[in-house]
């Protein structure tokens, strides 16, 4: 099912909800997280939907109308739209069941969020085809769970983040190109990550193939696979282009496959003569 922008208010009507366990805690467990950490005024929470019969169409409708504490359900299908968050507070965006996918095509970004002190989880979304900036773009506090970000071209690739980004679940970042010089193809980070159970793969940059992290800045990779990325310059696997930034590679995660046009012991995970391992 495609949904089309649009901004034409619709009925709201009673839906029936999909029993789904796992979502549910998920769901919850982030819930308790942010709403403690959240403004004053989160018991007052809604469950905003999003489906073709809605009062929201578009998750943008629904994100516009959102308070701190609040929740989107989407139905599933793919939104040919960007989706921006500019404001404060705690919001989890979540799929119904099965996948959400926001199609970016025509887009600069698929998603952003713009406000440093937004507290935002993402569960079961697919953020594709953006083609100028990058796939998604954080500079709040952002947690994706399950979350694919693929197929998007822009100076930074798959992802910008410059806030604190946590990554769970098989969530995967495949497929992305960086076109700026200096860029990652996966993830360009200037702040603070941690990746868990995530897959990096396929992406292309210049320097960094699947992450680059810059400034006064740390990643950390926990039973995470790293693998058939390309840079163009160094770091097929990861870029660290400062001496003020951290990269911990925990042993449960691997490399494979990654490479790069120039080899530099220090800047390639793979140590190969021809940095392919």
């Amino acid at each position: 099912m495609t949904h089309q922008t649009s901004t034409a208010p619709r009925t709201t009507v009673t839906r029936h909800q999909t029993s789904d366990r796992r979502r549910g805690a998920t769901i919850a467990i982030l819930l308790t997280a942010l709403v403690l950490s959240a403004l004053p005024g989160a018991a007052t929470a809604r469950t905003l939907q999003v489906c073709e019969t809605c009062r929201h169409t578009t998750i943008q409708s629904a994100v516009d109308a959102s308070s701190s504490g609040d929740q989107i359900e989407i139905e599933p299908g793919t939104y040919n739209e960007r989706v921006t968050i500019d404001q404060a507070g705690s919001l989890v965006l979540y799929a119904e069941s099965g996948r959400v996918t926001v199609d970016a095509s025509g887009y600069d970004t698929a998603l952003e969020i713009l406000d440093p002190d937004a507290i935002v989880a993402l569960i079961d979304l697919t953020l594709k085809d953006a083609d100028g900036m990058a796939g998604l773009v954080n500079l709040g506090h952002l947690t994706l769970v399950t979350v694919y970000v693929t197929g998007n071209s822009g100076d930074f690739g798959g992802i910008l983040n410059t806030g604190s980004l946590v990554t769970h679940n098989n969530s995967v970042i495949a497929g992305n190109v960086a076109t700026a010089l200096g860029s990652a193809g996966g993830l360009n980070n200037f702040a603070w990550v941690d990746l868990w159970n995530t897959t990096i793969t396929g992406n292309q940059g210049h320097e960094g193939g699947g992450f680059k992290t810059s400034g006064y800045s740390r990643v950390t990779v926990f039973s995470s696979s790293i693998s058939l990325n390309l840079a163009s310059s160094m770091g097929g696997g990861y870029f660290n282009s400062s001496s003020l930034a951290l990269v911990d590679i925990k042993p449960s995660s691997s490399f494979s496959g990654n490479s790069a046009s120039y080899c530099d012991t220090y800047y390639d995970v793979e140590q190969s003569p021809d940095c392919v391992d």
